[in-house]
C-alpha cells in the first residue's frame, strides 16, 4: 500500500494546512494542536475541556468564566464550578447567588472587630469570626489570615514577628531578640538578673558553654561576670577578674 496523498489526510479546521501528526478533534473537525486556542488570551487548549460563546468561539475554561459568568452579588465572585461539581446559580431579585451565599443576614455570623456580616472566608480566632481584612497585626496592620500569632496583656493581636520585636527578652550578650527559630521553641537562661540564648551563656575566659548544672561547666559569676568553675578558681586565686 502507497502513502496517502493529501488529499486524504485531514484539514485543520482553522488553518486549512494537512494535519500530519498529532490531530485536536473538536466540533466535528481537526486542529492542529497549535491552532486550537482560547480566542480569549490565545492559549493552546489541546485535550482540556472548553467552552463555546454564542458565537461559537472558544475559549479555555478560565476565560470564559471570567468573561460570563455570572457574579454573585453577595461575595461578588464567579459563579463557577468548583471540584468537579457543576455550579448551582440561584436567581431572586433580578440578582445572581452562590446557594451557599443565598442565607438570611440575621442568621450570618458577624465580625468580631467591625460587627458586619461575614459573607465568604471567614477567619476564626479568638472564639469570635473575622474578615481576613480584619484579623490584623496591631502593630504593622498587616492581615495575619491563618497564620500563628501572638497576645499581649491587654489581648491585642499581633503578627509574630512585631510581638517578638516588642516583647522578646534581650540577651545580654549579642544583644539579639530571644526569639524560637526554624520552629523551635526559645531557650531562655537567665542569669544575674540577665537573659542569655544558650548559645551565648559562655565562660569568658575559656568560652566553653556553661551548664545550668552546678558542674565543673557550671557559671560561676565572679564581679558580674560569667566564667565556668576552673577559670573561676584561677581568677580567684590571682586576685583579679
Amino acid at each position: 500500500m502507497g502513502p496517502l496523498s493529501q488529499d486524504t489526510l485531514e484539514k485543520c479546521g482553522k488553518c486549512g494546512e494537512v494535519v500530519r501528526e498529532h490531530i485536536i478533534r473538536a466540533l466535528g473537525r481537526a486542529f492542529h494542536p497549535t491552532c486550537f486556542t482560547c480566542v480569549s488570551c490565545a492559549r493552546c487548549i489541546g485535550d482540556e475541556n472548553f467552552a463555546l460563546d454564542s458565537q461559537n468561539e472558544v475559549y479555555c475554561l478560565d476565560d470564559f468564566y471570567r468573561k460570563f459568568a455570572p457574579v454573585c452579588s453577595i461575595c461578588e465572585n464567579p459563579i463557577i464550578p468548583r471540584d468537579g461539581k457543576d455550579a448551582f446559580k440561584i436567581e431572586c431579585m433580578g440578582r445572581n447567588f452562590h446557594e451557599n451565599c443565598y442565607r438570611c443576614e440575621d442568621t450570618l455570623e458577624k465580625c468580631g472587630k467591625c460587627g458586619e456580616v461575614v459573607r465568604e472566608h471567614i477567619i476564626r480566632a479568638l472564639g469570635r469570626a473575622f474578615h481576613p481584612t480584619c484579623f490584623t497585626c496591631v502593630s504593622c496592620a498587616r492581615c495575619i489570615g491563618d497564620e500563628n500569632f501572638a497576645l499581649d496583656s491587654q489581648n491585642e493581636v499581633y503578627c509574630l514577628d512585631d510581638f517578638y520585636r516588642k516583647f522578646a527578652p534581650v540577651c545580654s550578650i549579642c544583644e539579639n531578640p530571644i526569639i524560637p527559630r526554624d520552629g523551635k521553641d526559645a531557650f531562655k537562661i537567665e542569669c544575674m538578673g540577665r537573659n542569655f540564648h544558650e548559645n551565648c551563656y559562655r565562660c569568658e575566659d575559656c568560652r566553653v558553654l556553661l551548664s545550668v548544672e552546678p558542674t565543673d561547666q557550671g557559671c560561676y559569676p565572679l564581679n558580674d561576670r560569667l566564667f565556668c568553675k576552673p577559670c573561676h578558681v584561677k581568677r580567684s586565686a590571682a586576685g583579679c577578674c
